[in-house]
């Protein structure tokens, strides 16, 4: 079984299509949810540890409020993840 199998990756290059994006997670298998939560928090803890060069605070602070609608779209996928995930969101837009 593909966990992937309807990836739009082609769509995932700029961040125009975050409302798509958030359905697509929201509508994924339940294997795909936990890679998509796991990947995000390793995403957001990276970018806790240092800025991508480009970016600014602005930037930083909008890739965790988007990250929250995500995670949120995936409510009840692992209660763990969604912890973690919670926390280091939440201190951030604190």
């Amino acid at each position: 079984m593909a966990v992937f199998s309807s990836w739009p990756i082609n769509r995932w290059q700029n961040g125009n299509d975050r409302p798509a994006k958030v359905v697509f997670f929201k509508e994924s298998k339940f294997q795909a949810k936990l890679v998509h939560l796991a990947d995000k928090l390793y995403n957001l803890r990276d970018l806790e540890r240092a800025t991508p060069v480009g970016w600014d605070r602005r930037r930083v602070k909008e890739y965790f409020k988007w990250s929250k609608e995500v995670v949120a779209a995936m409510k009840g996928t692992n209660e763990n993840l969604e912890m973690l995930l919670d926390d280091i969101i939440n201190k951030h837009l604190a």
